[in-house]
């Protein structure tokens, strides 16, 4: 019996929880009764029922009564956790060894404290899988005709750590090309959310910036015709010319015609 008492600490024990009681006390004891343990963080004695601390022992409760507090608890996994910082916004974050050899660290080899995070700086370093329309090709060739001198960057990602369809740094200017992925949840309304999100945030970022970003609506025809086309080229020249650096105001124009 004796024998029966001392397994019964010992498997508190081997589950991280520290008795302040007495063991033959507990085994006579009723479900609902309270026995002293001592926190593991920070050393206080602390009270809990019978019927928990062996729902401890056979593995049905893991951790619970190891500490006095959800505080305690906190504070005792963040010592566990290793310190980096995230990769975009340097915000410091903590995780767990188990997190820091997850397949999505090991597949980035950075870390990100949001999916936003990892979004932006994703889009930012991006070297392949670049899928450009077949109004975008055609505009770069003509503006490079058009200003063979002016430094005009396409699918550009430094300026605002966000990609950029068109961008004029001499006028601080831009322009995204919005086809109806940008307005109709052609892929199911979360990836429509997903995709208005980002565009808010780059018109905020643009907004920070000081770039004057022109959001042209190419959604109203479906596939690339040139002559339709030409009716974007004359927004973008015409917002050119008109251009001045340091204009913040951003605007969406609506094209009659047009593809993207």
């Amino acid at each position: 019996m004796i024998l029966k008492h001392k397994l019964a600490c010992l498997g508190c024990i081997l589950e991280g929880m520290t008795p302040l009681y007495d063991s033959i006390d507990f085994e006579q004891a009723k479900s609902r009764k309270m026995f002293a343990l001592q926190c593991e963080f920070c050393g206080n004695p602390f009270m809990q029922t019978k019927h928990l601390i062996q729902a401890t022992v056979n593995g049905k409760a893991a951790n619970r009564n190891r500490y006095c507090s959800s505080l305690c608890r906190t504070k005792a996994r963040r010592v566990d956790k290793i310190h980096v910082t995230c990769k975009q916004c340097e915000k410091d974050i903590w995780l767990l060894p188990s997190e820091m050899s997850s397949h999505k660290t090991r597949k980035f080899k950075n870390h990100f404290c949001s999916y936003q995070c990892q979004g932006v700086y994703g889009s930012s370093h991006r070297t392949t899988g670049v899928r450009r329309s077949k109004l975008e090709i055609w505009l770069e060739t003509q503006l490079t005709l058009h200003y063979p001198e002016l430094n005009v960057r396409f699918n550009e990602k430094k300026a605002i750590q966000a990609e950029l369809d068109i961008y004029i740094p001499s006028l601080a200017l831009a322009f995204e090309l919005n086809g109806p992925l940008h307005y109709e949840p052609i892929f199911g309304v979360d990836k429509l959310s997903r995709t208005q999100n980002w565009d808010r945030y780059k018109l905020h970022a643009c907004t920070g910036a000081g770039i004057d970003l022109c959001v042209i609506d190419t959604s109203s025809v479906s596939y690339f015709k040139r002559g339709s086309s030409e009716h974007f080229l004359k927004i973008i020249i015409d917002r050119r010319r008109s251009g001045s650096p340091g204009r913040i105001p951003t605007d969406i124009v609506h094209a009659e015609n047009g593809s993207s």
